[in-house]
Parts: C-alpha cells; sequence; structure tokens
C-alpha cells in the first residue's frame, strides 16, 4: 500500500514537473508578444 503511494507520487512529481516545463516554454514564447502588445497600447494612449 504505502509502496503504491510513493510509486503514485513519484510518477506526480515527473508529470508535474513536464507540465511545468511545458508551461514554462509557453510563458517564454508569449512574453515577447505581450510586451510588443503593451509597448503598442503605451504608444496609442501617449
Amino acid at each position: 500500500m504505502l509502496k503504491k503511494t510513493i510509486c503514485i507520487m513519484n510518477e506526480m512529481k515527473t508529470n508535474g514537473n513536464r507540465i511545468h516545463r511545458l508551461a514554462w516554454r509557453l510563458h517564454a514564447l508569449t512574453w515577447p508578444a505581450e510586451f510588443s502588445a503593451h509597448v503598442v497600447i503605451l504608444r496609442i494612449t501617449y
């Protein structure tokens, strides 16, 4: 029982790392677009 729980926890940890890495990569891709859009909005408002 305990062994199975530890196994599930390890699986969740590796999946969590994969999801986190994917989210970070997505953030790295979307950040420049968000930043440039923000700059354009600032230029329009001023």
